[in-house]
């Protein structure tokens, strides 16, 4: 029987793989998994750190509010996150952010951050909700690792803080080559998904004043959120095929 899977991203293995004798569930997992799944004690699990461990054990103390499992095993993942970081002006409708989060990191994907763009249409955001997508994506496709979430942060740091050996930036323009022919498989990748207006022209000379280029994802012009994931896929494929060669 599948176990379930817990996120507690406090819990920590040493470099050994030395597990902690115990660990307390947070708060709305132990609601979770009391109230809803109906655990018990002696009832086993999996807990997940976020980081790479995935530890075995056995509910022991069923309590809301310290609810306490005994760990019995301890071992990496089998995935890594991948060398790949998009950053995404946010649209409109966050419910198109928060579905480019989910399917990101059931793909695979290293980092995520928000970008504040020019024409940006939305400048909030709720981190809270945004990393329980993110931990529910982690649980659902058995990866041990969650994408690293930074907080919407402006273009001009974006593009300035970045040391991606591949720099990309999504672009209609009829001179962008496919991303395919651009990207070198295998090495980090930072890429650039504009608003729904586009980036501005002062925007497109500051990314290439920077070192990136535009590149091309197809001939049909996308909504923000599906070209942020075909990039996603794209790069995996491309990456994924160079560990088979």
């Amino acid at each position: 029987m599948e176990l379930h899977r817990f996120y507690c991203p406090d819990l920590v293995a040493d470099p050994t793989g030395s597990r902690p004798p115990e660990a307390y569930l947070p708060p709305e997992e132990a609601q979770h998994a009391l109230k809803v799944l109906r655990l018990k004690a002696g009832d086993t699990l999996q807990l997940l750190n976020g980081k790479g461990w995935v530890f075995g054990g056995r509910l022991d103390h069923p309590d809301l509010k310290r609810c306490r499992i005994v760990i019995e095993e301890a071992e990496r993942g089998e995935d890594l996150p991948p060398p790949l970081h998009i950053a995404i002006a946010p649209p409109k409708n966050i419910a198109r952010l928060e579905w480019f989060l989910e399917k990101a990191t059931e793909i695979g994907i290293g980092r995520i951050t928000p970008m504040l763009c020019e024409r940006s249409e939305r400048a909030r955001l709720n981190s809270d909700r945004l990393e329980r997508i993110l931990v529910a994506a982690m649980k659902q496709s058995k990866r041990s690792w969650i994408p690293v979430l930074d907080k919407q942060t402006p273009f001009r740091d974006v593009i300035q803080e970045s040391s991606s050996t591949g720099r990309y930036l999504a672009w209609l323009g009829p001179d962008s080559p496919p991303l395919a022919s651009a990207h070198c498989p295998g090495t980090p990748a930072l890429l650039l998904i504009g608003p729904e207006g586009d980036f501005s022209p002062e925007e497109m000379d500051q990314a290439a004043l920077h070192g990136f280029a535009s590149i091309s994802l197809g001939r049909a012009r996308l909504r923000t959120e599906t070209a942020a994931l075909y990039a996603c896929a794209a790069l995996n494929i491309l990456n994924d095929h160079e560990k088979d060669l």
